[in-house]
């Protein structure tokens, strides 16, 4: 899954969705989710998604 690039919303959240699916439906997330997801990906936390 690709995710295509956010949009902040007018409150300050980020929408997110999948790239391969523009049209599908978009996750809302807010700064500090977003930052603590970014984080997790630096520390390897998300690294088994790429593996195989």
């Amino acid at each position: 899954m690709i995710i295509s690039a956010g949009r902040y919303l007018a409150d300050g959240r980020v929408a997110l969705r999948q790239s391969t699916d523009p049209a599908g439906p978009a996750l809302i997330y807010t700064p500090e989710e977003i930052a603590a997801f970014v984080a997790g990906v630096k520390r390897g936390l998300a690294d088994h998604l790429a593996a195989g």
